[in-house]
C-alpha cells in the first residue's frame, strides 16, 4: 500500500487556500470537520471502513455537513477519503497552518508555561524574539502543568528548557551518568 504523505497534501491545500484567499476558511471548516469526527467515533468508522463504498461516504459527508462547509472543503475531504487519508487529517491542518506562517516568514515560537502568560510577558518576548531573528513572531502559550515552573520555549526544532521539570531531568540524568 502506498504511503500517505501528509506534507503533500498541507502543501497542496495552502497553496490552493493561498491562490483563492479562502485559506483561513478551509481551514476553519477542516478543523470543524475534524472536531466532528473526533467526537462521534461511529460517522468516523463509517468513513475509513474500507468495506463501504466511496458513493456512500459522500452521501454521508453531504448529509452530516450540509450547510456547515464550503464546496472546496468538501472536494478536499473527499480527497482525503479517496486516497485513504481522512485519519491523518489533524496532522495536515496543522502541517497547512505551518506552511502558510512559513510562507509568510512568520515564526511561531511556542511557550509551555504552568500559568497563562500576561500580556506584558507575550509582548516581551515576541519584540526580544522579533529583534533577535528579525522576523515576525507569532506568540502561542500553551499551559503545561507537568512543567512545575520556568519555561519551555520551542521556535520550529529549537528547544530551551527552562522549566523545573526540566533542570530535575537534567540533573537526574548527570547523576546517573556518573
Amino acid at each position: 500500500m502506498k504511503k500517505i504523505n501528509k506534507k503533500h497534501f498541507a502543501k497542496a491545500l495552502t497553496r490552493l487556500g493561498r491562490e483563492k484567499g479562502i485559506l483561513e476558511q478551509l481551514l476553519a471548516d477542516l478543523t470543524d470537520v475534524s472536531e466532528k469526527l473526533n467526537a462521534n467515533l461511529e460517522l468516523k468508522q463509517y468513513l475509513t471502513n474500507p468495506h463501504i463504498s466511496f458513493t456512500d461516504k459522500k452521501k454521508a459527508l453531504k448529509v452530516v455537513f450540509q450547510d456547515f462547509i464550503s464546496e472546496m472543503t468538501y472536494n478536499f475531504i473527499f480527497l482525503l477519503l479517496k486516497s485513504k487519508a481522512l485519519l491523518t487529517l489533524d496532522s495536515i491542518i496543522a502541517e497547512a497552518r505551518k506552511n502558510n506562517l512559513d510562507e509568510d516568514s512568520i515564526f511561531e515560537l511556542n511557550v509551555e508555561s504552568v500559568v497563562p502568560l500576561t500580556a506584558k510577558q507575550e509582548k516581551t518576548l515576541k519584540q526580544l524574539f522579533s529583534i533577535k531573528l528579525e522576523q515576525q513572531i507569532i506568540v502561542k502559550n500553551i499551559i503545561n502543568k507537568h512543567l512545575i515552573g520556568g519555561l519551555r520555549l520551542q521556535l520550529g526544532d529549537k528547544v530551551v528548557d527552562s522549566s523545573v521539570i526540566g533542570k530535575i531531568s537534567r540533573l537526574q540524568s548527570k547523576i546517573s551518568n556518573l
